[in-house]
């Protein structure tokens, strides 16, 4: 079982950006935000970007169906990879 540290460390992880050293980890993350921000479509001209889309919408806009925990680290994270997973194609 998670303590209350662990439970806001993973709350933490799952909601934000976070980027790696690949030369340190050998691991090379994305950004999931980013990367469906541009799968989406929507240019935001004052920022010179593409809009990012709460994690909610953009399951909606992708037709996925949003869990009952969202915002908890597990479903976030569990929506999330299914979001990449549709915008590589899958369903």
């Amino acid at each position: 079982m998670q303590n209350s540290t662990q439970m806001r460390a993973a709350d933490w992880i799952a909601k934000r950006a976070i980027y790696l050293d690949t030369e340190t980890t050998g691991f090379d993350a994305h950004c999931a935000m980013s990367l469906y921000a541009e799968h989406y479509g929507e240019w935001d001209g004052r920022r010179n970007s593409f809009r990012w889309q709460r994690l909610a919408n953009a399951a909606r806009q992708c037709r996925l169906d949003i869990p009952m925990n969202l915002h908890r680290a597990s479903a976030d994270a569990e929506l999330t990879r299914r979001l990449v997973h549709n915008m590589a194609g899958g369903q």
